[in-house]
C-alpha cells in the first residue's frame, strides 16, 4: 500500500470518528439536563434555558454587554406532581435585570430516577411579595398548586409596596415541564364548576420604535424597530379590568396561557410614562388555539 492510499485512510477513520463525536455530544445536547440537586438543574424562564449552579445562573443578552441573573429564592413545596411515588419540588427563582426590575417567576423540580428535570418557568410578576406555596384543597382538583402572592392594584407605581393579596393555580404537565393554568370562567379563576387545563391563549413580539428622530432613504437598518423587553398586562376587551401580567424575554418574545375569550393588551406602566407598549386592537383567543398578537411600543420619538 502507497503513502497516498495510507493517508486517505487515515482522513476518512477522522471523519468516521469525528462524525460519531459530533452525533454523541448532538444527542447529549438534546437531552433534558437532570441533577441530584434541584439547585443545580435547567430551567427555562422567559423561553430561555438556564443552568444553575448552587442556585444561580445566567441569561447573556444577545447583542449587548450586559446579562440578566436568575437565582433561587425559596418559598419551596414539596409534593408529588406526577404521581410516581416521588415527592418534587415547586419553588420561586428571580430574574434580576440591568435595570429596576426584579421578575418573579414559579418553577418546578421533576425528582426521576435520574435526577431533579427543571420545569419552564410561569411569571408570576415585578417586584411582588412571594407567600406561600399549597396544594389546592379544592376536592377537584388534582396535583394542582396553589401560589400565593402579593401584588399592587392596577396603574399604582411600581415604588408602592405591593399589598393586593393574589393567587394562582397551576398544574405541570410533566410531558413538556410546563404550567398550565386551572381555570373555569373567562377571569382565569377557580370556581367550583370544574377546572380546565389551558390549552390556548397568545404568543407575539414586541417590537420599539421608533428609535431614530427622522426616517432616512435609503432606510438605515440602525433604524428599524427594536426587540424590547419589557412587562405586559392583557386586559378585557374594553382594557377597564386587569387579567394577567407577563414579561417578554430578550428578544421581546412571549407565549401568554389564555382561555378563550377577547382581550387586549398595554404596558404595566400608567398610559403617560414611555415608552409605552399595546396591541393595535383587542384580539380573540379560541379554545384549542395560540392567536399571535404583534405588540408595538412607542419611544415618543418623533
Amino acid at each position: 500500500m502507497n503513502k497516498t492510499s495510507v493517508a486517505t485512510l487515515g482522513i476518512i477513520a477522522i471523519l468516521i470518528v469525528g462524525f460519531y463525536l459530533f452525533k454523541t455530544s448532538d444527542n447529549t445536547q438534546n437531552r433534558d439536563i437532570s441533577s441530584s440537586d434541584y439547585k443545580n438543574a435547567e430551567y427555562t424562564i422567559g423561553g430561555v434555558k438556564v443552568l444553575l449552579k448552587d442556585g444561580v445562573g445566567e441569561i447573556y443578552v444577545q447583542g449587548v454587554a450586559s446579562k440578566n441573573t436568575v437565582q433561587y429564592f425559596g418559598n419551596e413545596f414539596e409534593t408529588d406532581l406526577n404521581d410516581d411515588g416521588r415527592e418534587d419540588v415547586v419553588f420561586i427563582l428571580i430574574k434580576e435585570t440591568d435595570g429596576t426590575g426584579v421578575f418573579y417567576y414559579a418553577v418546578a423540580a421533576l425528582n426521576t430516577e435520574n435526577g431533579y428535570i427543571g420545569s419552564d418557568g410561569y411569571l408570576l410578576g415585578d417586584r411582588i411579595a412571594p407567600q406561600n406555596i399549597e396544594l389546592s384543597q379544592n376536592p377537584r382538583h388534582k396535583n394542582v398548586v396553589v401560589i400565593n402572592y402579593a401584588d399592587r392594584a392596577p396603574g399604582e407605581p411600581m415604588v408602592t409596596d405591593p399589598s393586593i393579596g393574589k393567587s394562582v393555580y397551576l398544574k405541570l404537565d410533566p410531558a413538556s415541564m410546563q404550567w398550565g393554568i386551572v381555570v373555569s370562567d373567562f377571569e382565569g379563576e377557580v370556581g367550583d364548576t370544574g377546572t380546565d387545563f389551558v390549552k390556548s391563549g397568545i404568543t407575539g413580539q414586541a417590537l420599539l420604535g421608533p428609535v431614530c428622530p427622522v426616517v432616512s432613504y435609503p432606510s438605515d437598518e440602525r433604524c428599524n424597530d427594536q426587540p424590547y423587553e419589557t412587562t405586559l398586562v392583557v386586559t378585557t376587551a374594553d382594557g377597564a379590568k386587569e387579567i394577567k401580567r407577563f414579561t417578554t424575554d430578550v428578544e421581546g418574545k412571549f407565549i401568554v396561557d389564555l382561555p378563550a375569550g377577547e382581550y387586549a393588551i398595554r404596558s404595566a406602566v400608567a398610559a403617560n410614562i414611555l415608552p409605552y407598549c399595546s396591541s393595535n386592537d383587542f384580539f380573540t383567543v379560541k379554545s384549542g388555539s395560540y392567536t399571535e398578537v404583534p405588540v408595538s411600543c412607542d419611544t415618543g420619538i418623533r
